[in-house]
């Protein structure tokens, strides 16, 4: 009766939990996180409503690029593994 239970209460949690990550599809065929592309002037696209230009040269979506352990830029506070 328990196992019973304990199903129907994972169900619920899993129909009612929110998704907190989205892709997108942009018109290139690549997917951006966020629900919107931004198209930066070197014909990449971004997630977000703005292109910050990193010192590698790469644009990341946002207002501020972070630098990650492993070299690459990301746009926002977090890196990704």
């Amino acid at each position: 009766m328990s196992n019973i239970i304990l199903r129907i209460f994972t169900l619920l949690l899993l129909m009612f939990s929110p998704i907190s990550v989205s892709a997108k599809m942009c018109p290139d065929g690549s997917f951006v996180s966020g629900f919107k592309c931004k198209l930066c002037p070197d014909g990449s696209y971004v997630g977000g409503n703005s292109c910050k230009l990193t010192p590698s040269g790469s644009f990341v979506g946002g207002n501020k690029a972070k630098l990650c352990p492993d070299g690459t830029f990301v746009g926002g506070n977090r890196c990704k593994l």
